[in-house]
């Protein structure tokens, strides 16, 4: 146990909220890539919908899609 001190309660998650798997480094969703993984709590419609590694295509830059390649 990480808390020796402290007793273990157990209670039900509330309705509307959701648990995913964060980068601890960037806060987006994590990846494959991710190496710290944090479980966070959302409340619905209010977690990141950003995968960590991933660009959005309206933030990509044309110019530079082949250049990190060559």
């Amino acid at each position: 146990m990480a808390v020796k001190n402290y007793k273990v309660y157990d209670f039900d998650q509330p309705d509307g909220i959701k648990f995913m798997k964060i980068d601890g480094k960037t806060g987006k969703v994590a990846s494959r890539f991710s190496q710290k993984i944090l479980n966070m709590p959302f409340k619905d419609g209010t977690e990141p919908k950003q995968v960590e590694g991933e660009v959005k295509v309206e933030d990509a830059d044309e110019t530079q899609f082949f250049r990190e390649n060559y």
